[in-house]
């Protein structure tokens, strides 16, 4: 199973204590942890999950991405062979023009289009074709907001698209509700029960 850890560079400390527990919990239950490696959200998941050297795959939209070296184990940029970047791009692209952006794609600055293409990993995976089970997340507003956004939209698409069967629950901890969940969650509550629940829920509401 794989979930999404992501969110704000701005997320406030006590939350992103939170998510590093996430990727610890998450990690010794073999779940797979994908994110970005930025500051922030991204970073918080991704130590916990360190910690107990739990798998993962990091996404960078370019090499030394925040200072970082891509050529680590598990860590993949854009320019790697291995990564679907076509299918990556058309979909970044197809997500941003339904979400009505008041900027449209072709005048993005060119590192900021790559920001949008990383965020399609996160969810469909290096090769675009093994969605994500759960998106954790941060966003300020609790909504699709900031780089985020892109993310959180590309999930909600595929769930509440009638051509496939495909559920991704997303939880943004911003949401006190969404937060007391996780909180349940981390007390022992099994994780893939939990996702197969939530999972059923939004197939109920969206496919049936």
């Amino acid at each position: 199973m794989y979930y999404s850890g992501i969110g704000s560079r701005a997320t406030p400390r006590h939350i992103c204590d939170i998510m590093t527990e996430i990727g610890m919990y998450f990690g010794r239950n073999n779940i797979t942890l994908r994110s970005g490696g930025a500051s922030g959200a991204d970073m918080a998941f991704e130590l916990g999950c360190a910690t107990i050297k739990g798998p993962k795959q990091i996404f960078f939209p370019w090499r030394k991405f925040n200072g970082r070296d891509s050529y680590e184990c598990n860590n993949m940029c854009l320019s790697d062979k291995l990564l679907n970047i076509k299918s990556a791009t058309a979909y970044a692209i197809k997500v941003w023009s339904l979400r009505n952006m008041p900027v449209s794609w072709n005048s993005l600055k060119d590192t900021t289009k790559l920001m949008m293409i990383r965020n399609s990993f996160q969810i469909m995976g290096p090769l675009m074709n093994s969605p994500t089970d759960l998106v954790i997340c941060y966003t300020p507003d609790g909504q699709a907001s900031g780089g985020t956004g892109q993310a959180i939209a590309m999930a909600d698409f595929i769930t509440k698209s009638k051509k496939t069967d495909i559920i991704i629950p997303i939880i943004n901890l911003q949401q006190e509700k969404h937060l007391s969940v996780i909180k349940e969650v981390l007390k022992g509550l099994d994780i893939q029960s939990f996702i197969s629940t939530v999972k059923e829920g939004l197939y109920k509401q969206y496919k049936a």
